[in-house]
């Protein structure tokens, strides 16, 4: 049997990515709704993706998805506003 691990950023990393910073923060703070609906497509895709995946290949025996929320002195946005 072989061991296999799969791992990828999630949505928070692929908004930093695709808007840049500076970007996904303004729209954060002016059109939270946007962001919102914006991190629910990409998480619906990063689902449906990951079944099928999973349904064809196997299960790996390890799985990691990471975001980098944090800066030097703290997160990035408040706690309230991840959980949104």
């Amino acid at each position: 049997q072989i061991f296999t691990t799969f791992g990828h950023t999630f949505v928070w990393e692929l908004a930093r990515q695709s808007m840049g910073d500076t970007t996904l923060y303004e729209t954060l703070l002016l059109d939270p709704g946007w962001i919102q609906d914006y991190n629910r497509v990409y998480t619906d895709f990063y689902k449906t993706i990951l079944a099928y995946t999973f349904e064809k290949v196997g299960k790996p025996g390890a799985f990691a998805m990471y975001e980098d929320l944090g800066y030097r002195s703290g997160l990035f946005a408040s706690p309230k506003v991840f959980r949104s």
